[in-house]
């Protein structure tokens, strides 16, 4: 629409409206004079508005009004038709019989159209799409739910990646029901980025962004490159992405030809209702054997044999694979009438150490950490550097799974409760009995609990995540066993299964050192300055702490290193006989009470 000048204004008002005054009819009578219908020859002068005042007013009136009906035309064309077509409608168009364009009606359309005002939250998906940020993304999910948003915008710009870790995206934002998914591609969504696009409700691209892509390729060792696979190894995979595509109102043999690069995608017409939809030759003929029912009408160029199918913004709009195309995200969040800013959600570097938490090896070493240090500790009386190091390791394991979206208040509670029940049985409870069996199954329970997502196992990663959790755990037990049977050998002297390929030293005596008799006297207590080792061998004492199996003894007036023989517990205050002396400490056995 063209802004016209003051003079040509004029002329236009002068030509649109020229009046008469009809003397016959009455004074406050006017009629048009170009009308048929008037007799010139009977009416009196034409009175034509051509006072300079009431020229200049309605120059100025035109002017603005034809400012206005621009600056509107501006405004409601993003939701409604443009000017033009809503005044000048096509015959075969519905709306041709419908009343002049109303503003008013035109911004209420726009209105109703973005909706009510939208709480949205953006969650962005860049780079390759690899194991790390496919929990990234999940992860940041479960937060953006917490937030509990009508809109949930995934801003993707990936070249591609993982072929599972993409499914998982796709299926996992296509079964979300707490909020509308929208997919914002500024440049590209290929391979995997395509993949998880049409996981979402709605697609909006900038016009020259690119989707598409699909290409499944593997790595041959034998000739050291990446090549495609074959087209009967991915049919199942060809199968979930057309179901994928159609659950949201896609066609599906689009989303086909975007994995197979000879699928040829025809434009077809019901014949009956006139409908429009696409399909490939198979499609077609298993539609409609008789060529009754559909009518193939152009083939889609960018399906042409040889390539796979690469839409821009403007061309997927056109095909109906994206619902709309913005300039940029602002356009977009206003598309929807999204209320505020927007929270985003970004990959930060926390999530990049709960993820290498959360990997099955690193769980395996936090495993086993954590129970060879409470062994250790179990075998020394108080609270040392063992327990410690345990509960950092189980608190880690706790904490990495808590942010990943796997463990809630029960696992940490069984957990809680299972290290309370070993600690009765140990210290109040003697003897290992269903207190501590009890406490011990609670433990392994929390353990695996703690890695799944779900109790019972529902689909194949449920089912990967806990395997990986149970056989981290047998690892972690195999190896507790094995530095429990390397420590008893170590306190009873023996080396274990290499023993016979180790020579035995000579049984020599070690000489005795000369001791300051001061020194000595400040140091009473101290063995091992006063007495030649062994001495002690044969004498009785008395448990001075707790042997579970290492402690103290107390003989001849003082204390002294010991360890339980064949590595059982003795309570303290308990009567014990020193029988060897082996590697610094004393080896006892419990005196039968007479």
């Amino acid at each position: 629409m063209r802004f016209p000048s003051p003079k040509n204004a004029a002329r236009e008002l002068t030509w649109i409206q020229p009046q008469v005054y009809d003397r016959t009819r009455g004074e406050n009578e006017l009629f048009d004079f170009r009308s048929p219908t008037i007799d010139n020859t009977q009416c009196g002068e034409p009175i034509v508005h051509s006072h300079p005042r009431i020229r200049l007013y309605s120059t100025a009136v035109i002017w603005l009004a034809s400012c206005v009906l621009v600056l509107w035309q501006a405004v409601a064309s993003r939701g409604a038709p443009p000017l033009a077509a809503m005044i000048q409608a096509p015959a075969d168009d519905p709306r041709a019989n419908d009343q002049a364009f109303n503003p008013m009606e035109a911004a209420k359309q726009v209105a109703e159209e973005a909706g009510p005002p939208r709480k949205a939250v953006i969650v962005p998906l860049k780079g390759a799409i690899d194991s790390r940020l496919a929990f990234s993304f999940l992860r940041r999910l479960e937060l953006a739910k917490d937030r509990n948003p009508d809109l949930l915008i995934v801003e993707i710009d990936s070249p591609g990646g993982l072929l599972e870790e993409s499914k998982q995206i796709a299926y996992q934002l296509r079964d979300i029901d707490w909020a509308r998914t929208v997919a914002y591609i500024p440049q590209k969504a290929l391979s995997g980025g395509a993949i998880v696009a049409l996981g979402c409700d709605d697609i909006v691209m900038e016009p020259f962004a690119r989707l598409g892509d699909v290409g499944v390729m593997f790595f041959d060792a034998e000739s050291f490159a990446f090549r495609f696979v074959e087209e009967k190894l991915i049919s199942d995979f060809v199968t979930d992405m057309r179901s994928l595509a159609e659950a949201k109102g896609r066609p599906g043999a689009l989303a086909e030809a975007m994995i197979y690069k000879d699928a040829e995608v025809f434009r077809v017409q019901n014949i009956d209702t006139g409908e429009f939809d696409y399909m490939t030759e198979k499609d077609l003929e298993a539609a409609d054997p008789d060529g009754t029912v559909w009518k193939k009408l152009n083939l889609v160029v960018e399906t042409q044999k040889g390539r796979f199918l690469d839409l821009t913004g403007r061309r997927a709009l056109e095909l109906g694979i994206a619902q709309a195309t913005e300039n940029n995200l602002q356009d977009a969040l206003n598309r929807y009438n999204v209320q505020g800013r927007p929270e985003v959600l970004p990959d930060s570097w926390i999530d990049s150490v709960i993820f290498y938490l959360n990997l099955p090896w690193v769980t395996a070493i936090l495993f086993i950490v954590g129970l060879v240090s409470l062994y250790a500790e179990l075998q020394m009386p108080g609270i040392g550097a063992g327990a410690a190091i345990s509960a950092l390791c189980f608190a880690l394991y706790f904490w990495s799974h808590w942010m990943g979206g796997t463990v809630g208040w029960l696992e940490i509670l069984l957990f809680v409760l299972g290290v309370a029940f070993v600690l009765l049985e140990i210290f109040v409870i003697p003897g290992f009995g269903v207190t501590g069996l009890a406490g011990a199954l609670l433990i392994v329970a929390s353990l695996i609990m703690a890695g799944q997502r779900v109790v019972i196992p529902e689909t194949r990663y449920d089912l990967i995540s806990l395997r990986n959790t149970v056989l981290s755990l047998v690892v972690a037990g195999f190896s507790v066993a094995a530095f429990a049977y390397a420590v008893r050998n170590r306190v009873r002297g023996g080396r274990g299964i290499f023993s016979k390929l180790i020579l035995a030293p000579p049984d020599v005596e070690p000489e005795p050192v000369e001791q300051d008799p001061a020194l000595a006297e400040t140091q009473a207590g101290k063995t091992a300055l006063r007495e030649r080792p062994g001495e002690l061998v044969g004498k009785i004492g008395t448990t001075a702490t707790a042997l579970r199996p290492a402690g103290k003894v107390h003989v001849a007036g003082r204390n002294v290193e010991a360890v339980a023989a064949d590595g059982e517990f003795i309570d303290r205050g308990c009567r014990v006989r020193l029988e060897e002396f082996q590697a610094n400490r004393y080896v006892v056995r419990e005196e039968e009470s007479v």
